[in-house]
């Protein structure tokens, strides 16, 4: 089954959403990597809102490809949806370690993500967006 029809089936299609990084050492006028980052927003029983995110790193070497990059950070966070554990945890010297030192995160598949102030905001976005919608 296609992630998009796993969101639907879960009625969750249309809350994920998607941002950017460029980050590390500039050389020869290009940064060091481009992640994608998908954030969904998932209802739980106990905790309220839990937030999964997913990640696809961009090496320097690879043309960067936003249709590929959400795909595989959106496969990320529906995997980390489905099971509830965190998957992919990023070894030291792996070029997505930076990420591990510039924003804490340890996999690259995360359920129950501690949202930084832009994700925040993002989220924020999405639910007055929601309350919109059914009002």
């Amino acid at each position: 089954m296609r992630n998009e029809d796993k969101l639907l089936a879960l009625g969750i299609y249309g809350k994920e959403r998607f941002y950017y990084l460029r980050f590390g050492k500039k050389s020869l006028n290009y940064p060091l990597g481009i992640a994608t980052v998908c954030l969904i927003p998932v209802e739980g029983a106990k905790k309220g809102t839990v937030y999964v995110r997913g990640v696809a790193f961009c090496s320097p070497r690879d043309q960067f490809n936003r249709r590929q990059g959400r795909n595989i950070a959106l496969g990320r966070a529906v995997q980390a949806m489905e099971s509830q554990l965190n998957r992919g945890y990023i070894r030291k010297g792996n070029p997505c370690s930076i990420l591990t030192q510039h924003y804490g995160w340890v996999c690259l598949a995360e359920w129950d993500a501690a949202l930084a102030l832009y994700e925040k905001k993002i989220m924020k976005e999405v639910t007055k967006k929601n309350e919109a919608d059914k009002g």
